[in-house]
């Protein structure tokens, strides 16, 4: 009987251990952003084209690759990066790969890609492990991509403090970097029908709140509704830095509730989307402001009028105080 009562108690304190070892986590995570701020006068950016050397069709192109590789050398993976920079068989998991370049963002065989750093997971993850075809390796942590959707490579749309290409400098954080988000976290996909994790494919209005929340049953938020199409890619590719669910979310729904984008476009997941943030943690998630510092935001956050579409978003944001946070320089000054 003790041991009964004791139980709920252990696990409440073995989560509130957790979730301030994730909260410590995004917090080194902005540091590192800070000190690549120091060197380079900008925040790394949210995706970035570089040449690749693919080892399963021993073929060479580009890739876009995510805020994550650029942060490597500043949150204590400078051999990582190295690695990224030397190649040659030591970048190989099976050793005998000659890599003249990086890998693809999808190169399971592609060694810095598979690595996991301790920083990279939330420790109260419960699907750290998910790797397989075309998804090396794992990650718990998004950057802000703002309270809209805007093709990754237009620039002009950009409302968060990252954009794609090239970094803006803190200097951009009009509204104060103490109401800018600039990272928070999200659940790695579970599997395809579990609409905690997953993605709903929708053809029509994706970056329209009510549109995307339609997409779960009423009664539980836990299953899509029926003839639901759904993908399940988030956060299981980290160095990937295009298709925002690997790498960023956007503050149009509250976080944990469901994600969706456009589907059946030559642009994908590129155009109308919303992917909130979400976590195992009761209540809410983590995340880091351009400060510095990290709070955590409730499920219950103002999000303003979920009618309204999120792309090409113009003006104060209209969706409420979460939007207000993940924006630079629209003239809000908030704090939850």
């Amino acid at each position: 009987m003790l041991i009964a009562l004791l139980l709920p108690a252990i696990q409440q304190a073995r989560e509130a251990a957790r979730r301030m070892q994730c909260s410590n986590h995004q917090k080194q995570w902005a540091l590192a952003a800070h000190t690549y701020h120091d060197a380079n006068q900008t925040l790394p950016p949210f995706g970035k084209n570089a040449p690749y050397h693919d080892s399963k069709n021993n073929t060479e192109s580009t890739d876009a690759f995510s805020w994550t590789v650029w942060l490597l050398p500043f949150i204590e993976q400078q051999a990582v990066a190295d690695m990224t920079k030397n190649n040659g068989t030591a970048a190989s998991v099976n050793g005998t790969f000659n890599y003249k370049k990086m890998g693809p963002s999808w190169d399971v065989n592609y060694l810095p890609w598979t690595i996991k750093f301790s920083i990279i997971l939330c420790p109260s993850e419960i699907n750290q492990d998910r790797t397989g075809a075309d998804f090396p390796g794992t990650s718990s942590y998004r950057c802000c991509a703002g309270d809209e959707t805007y093709v990754y490579n237009e620039n002009a749309w950009a409302r968060g403090i990252f954009q794609w290409s090239e970094g803006f400098s803190l200097d951009a954080a009009t509204d104060g970097t103490s109401n800018t988000l600039l990272f928070s976290e999200s659940k790695i996909s579970l599997n395809p029908t579990d609409a905690r994790t997953a993605i709903a494919q929708i053809t029509k209005n994706a970056g329209v709140p009510n549109a995307c929340l339609a997409m779960v049953t009423p009664n539980d938020k836990t299953k899509f509704i029926t003839g639901a199409e759904t993908y399940d890619p988030i956060g299981r590719r980290w160095a990937h830095g295009r298709e925002w669910a690997y790498f960023a979310f956007n503050a149009t729904q509250a976080p944990n509730t469901v994600s969706c984008f456009l589907w059946k476009t030559t642009t994908r997941m590129e155009r109308e989307m919303s992917l909130p943030p979400s976590s195992y943690h009761s209540g809410g998630v983590n995340a880091a402001r351009a400060d510095g510092s990290v709070s955590f935001i409730n499920n219950t956050i103002n999000t303003g009028d979920p009618s309204k579409q999120s792309w090409k978003v113009t003006g104060q944001s209209p969706f409420g105080v979460f939007g207000s946070l993940a924006t630079r320089d629209s003239g809000e000054s908030v704090s939850p």
